[in-house]
């Protein structure tokens, strides 16, 4: 919501397969140059404030319940595309 101030920001919430599956849109400037390698790493950020640590604890969260996350440029912003299998894996 930071990087749309005053634009909606648009949930998808569905189905892949047995997967649950939540899909964030905003309409913000997008991950800009980002390389999708890094995105997910610790201390990377392309804000001028911030610690760069908000995606890499996300993913880390998702991915110890057994799920994936994926990030990317849409035509009008940024897209998060969240999975996680029904109960989780601890």
């Amino acid at each position: 919501m930071e990087a749309s101030p005053g634009e909606p920001v648009e949930l998808e919430f569905g189905r892949s397969g047995r997967n649950l599956r939540w899909v964030v849109r905003d309409r913000g400037p997008g991950l800009g140059d980002v390389d999708p390698a890094t995105l997910f790493e610790p201390f990377v950020t392309g804000r001028v404030r911030g610690t760069g640590l908000g995606l890499a604890i996300t993913k880390r969260i998702i991915e110890r319940h057994g799920g994936t996350i994926i990030g990317r440029n849409h035509a009008h912003g940024a897209e998060f595309v969240i999975e996680l299998p029904p109960g989780g894996q601890t």
